[in-house]
């Protein structure tokens, strides 16, 4: 059975000057990534180095969806358009760049909404191919992609360099 999106759960589209208040939702992203086995270091202004760099594009080339409760961020999706290299046909592709949802509401079909209301956005434009990325070591966001259909094409693998120690 799916699970519904809470009634009182609204999503919409978040607008530039809404951007910040998402923040915390953000950091709370990548911890949540670091505890699963994201092994990027996230810097200490992250959050509003994502803000600032996103708010040009919205509307434009991205777009953020949020899952509002009481007034309240709750949850997140960023979604963005690129274009694949020449050399990989130049097309443009869909990209979902950071998906999160509180604790709270895990479970209850809020990123599957979430989900659902970016691939809207990219049928609308006519685009053939989504991609995103998720930590391997986040069994219950890979089981939820696989139910909505997506599939695994790559596996990114990184090599931590360490300096030799004195």
């Amino acid at each position: 059975m799916i699970p519904e999106v809470p009634v009182e759960i609204a999503i919409r589209e978040v607008v530039a000057d809404e951007l910040d208040r998402f923040r915390p939702l953000w950091d709370d992203l990548y911890r949540h990534q670091t505890l699963h086995g994201m092994k990027v270091t996230v810097s200490p202004d992250g959050s509003a180095q994502w803000a600032k760099g996103l708010k040009p594009l919205l509307g434009r080339y991205a777009r953020v969806w949020g899952a509002w409760q009481e007034g309240q961020p709750r949850g997140f999706l960023c979604a963005r358009l690129r274009n694949q290299p020449p050399h990989f046909s130049g097309e443009s592709t869909g990209f979902i760049s950071d998906v999160f949802v509180s604790e709270a509401l895990r479970g209850r079909g809020v990123g599957r909404r979430l989900l659902q209301t970016s691939l809207e956005w990219f049928d609308g434009l006519g685009l053939r191919r989504v991609e995103l990325q998720v930590i391997a070591g986040n069994p219950k966001a890979r089981e939820l992609y696989a139910e909505l259909g997506w599939e695994e094409e790559l596996v990114q693998m990184v090599r931590i360099q360490r300096p030799n120690a004195p």
